[in-house]
């Protein structure tokens, strides 16, 4: 089951802390990232143009860095891309769960 882009929150809560989940046309200074993570204002940005699992993989991505700032501990980035997959099938095997 794919998400869908209404599926999407507009805020996460990490570790107490609150995220904002932002969409945009490009990100500034990093041309070719459809995704970034931005611990100094506990934003998450996810390129538009892409598409709508692309995003929801994407937003996994980020939230998992947003747990690297938010926890103190560091993930290897490769690791990070393996994580993204699972996770993303994790949730939608779920999702009918998850929405109840």
């Amino acid at each position: 089951m794919a998400w869908r882009l209404r599926d999407i929150p507009k805020t996460v809560l990490v570790n107490g802390n609150i995220w904002e989940i932002r969409y945009c046309r490009s990100i500034e200074n990093e041309p070719d990232a459809v995704g970034l993570c931005d611990s100094h204002d506990k934003e998450i940005l996810i390129v538009t143009s892409i598409c709508q699992d692309e995003k929801a993989r994407t937003l996994i991505h980020e939230l998992i860095h947003a747990i690297e700032f938010e926890y103190d501990i560091q993930i290897p980035h490769n690791l990070v891309y393996k994580l993204e997959e699972p996770i993303y099938r994790l949730i939608c095997d779920n999702w009918r769960y998850i929405l109840k």
